[in-house]
């Protein structure tokens, strides 16, 4: 797949004019309660240009490090200010309209077909079979983009994403010479990235943004994307996981009821987030293969802080209320029934002696009788929990059967 982004060039008579008409640098917005660390917060997230910031929701904002509810809407307050987004006229609309040019694709026939050619302020998707072409109208256009308007040109600049190695500046030199340009300057005027993967490409689309916000790139009155079999909107404004999702686009969120799925704790700290939280993530792993998606499934679940508890309930000598305990690999914890909430934490001693024996915590002992599962269970749990954090990293390292039985069979 390649892509390639343009965007009209201006000269220096009619900066003003680009200003007044084109992408607004983020930077306008400082004053008025906004500071240049607000500013800088926005610019590390993606935002570089007013318009990114007015056409953005709120959710979205509010997900910054840094940038609270109430500072949120201060930036869309100040943002809506300065980008129209009311209604206006059928008449003020056909006039910009008219400002759109199309770029030559280097076939007469299929600018026919496309209406003039490739058209401006609008996303372009080629899609086709293996050497159908995609790739070589994207190497013309990024030729053409420079032609001068009269010439069905955009007098413009050229961004090129490669994201399967078939780039070639050969190509556009033999391009700039068919329209008699200088090859030199033509690739000058093209700045290339290749995409190794997914992570990678967000990224290098991040660093688009700030190179059409601060280099000359953002002077246009117009600025045009368009990609060799997926389109790539995200050339003006920040990626997001769950942009391509609605809650009623996965129908059986509509009936989603958080508290049969998380803790009290955890769904009061969501605060009506938790539907959001799950379309995000299944973003993250719709388009994945099947495998892949349950390694990356099992790789989350691990990295949970809770990964690896076993829970029981319990009666602790001198209480009469049956309560939770969870067993890790290092630790007893108890647990508060009702909100899962950590009350008390033992650590399990490393080092097996007396301790390991008699008491395997730091505290001593602790007594309790087991009333969701027999208490060989118990004691195995944490007498090979306690064995195997005595084990080393070598592999021919004899296994201690001695040791083993007499952590896990004390019950007998």
């Amino acid at each position: 797949m390649s892509a390639v982004a343009t965007a009209s060039a201006t000269t220096v008579s009619v900066d003003e004019d680009a200003d007044e008409c084109g992408p607004q640098l983020i930077t306008k917005l400082e004053g008025n309660g906004i500071t240049s660390g607000d500013i800088k917060k926005l610019e590390e997230a993606g935002y570089h240009t007013v318009e990114s910031v007015a056409y953005a929701p709120k959710k979205w904002l509010i997900t910054i490090k840094g940038i609270s509810e109430a500072k949120a809407d201060k930036i869309l307050a100040e943002a809506s200010k300065l980008v129209p987004m009311g209604f206006t006229t059928a008449t003020e609309f056909h006039q910009k309209r008219a400002e759109i040019i199309q770029l030559t694709t280097g076939s007469k026939e299929l600018d026919r077909l496309l209406g003039g050619g490739i058209e401006t302020g609008s996303i372009t998707e080629i899609f086709g079979e293996f050497r159908t072409g995609k790739t070589q109208i994207c190497h013309t256009l990024a030729v053409t983009c420079q032609l001068p308007i009269e010439q069905s040109g955009g007098e413009g600049k050229c961004m090129y994403i490669d994201t399967e190695g078939t780039f070639r500046p050969e190509r556009l030199l033999a391009v700039a010479q068919r329209y008699g340009m200088e090859g030199a300057a033509v690739l000058d005027n093209v700045a290339y990235a290749r995409a190794y993967n997914t992570d990678h490409q967000t990224q290098l689309l991040l660093q688009a943004c700030a190179m059409m916000a601060e280099s000359s790139y953002h002077s246009s009155n117009q600025q045009r994307a368009f990609a060799g079999g997926a389109p790539f909107w995200r050339f003006l404004q920040r990626p997001q996981p769950a942009a391509a999702l609605s809650q009623h686009s996965v129908p059986h969120l509509d009936h989603l009821q958080p508290e049969n799925y998380v803790a009290p704790r955890v769904l009061k700290r969501l605060k009506g987030k938790f539907t959001q939280r799950v379309l995000e993530s299944h973003a993250n792993v719709k388009d994945l293969p099947l495998l892949e998606a349950k390694l990356q499934y099992i790789k989350t679940w691990q990295n949970l802080p809770d990964y690896g508890q076993m829970l029981f309930v319990v009666r602790f000598m001198g209480h009469r209320k049956d309560e939770i305990i969870s067993i890790a690999n290092n630790r007893i914890m108890r647990l508060d029934p009702n909100t899962g909430d950590h009350l008390k934490t033992w650590r399990m001693e490393r080092e097996l002696g007396n301790k390991a024996h008699d008491g395997p915590f730091e505290e001593g002992n602790i007594i309790f009788s087991v009333q969701s599962a027999d208490c060989k269970v118990v004691h195995e749990f944490i007498g090979g929990y306690i064995f195997l954090s005595m084990r080393s990293k070598d592999a021919n390292q004899i296994l201690d059967e001695e040791l083993f039985h007499k952590l896990t069979g004390g019950w007998s």
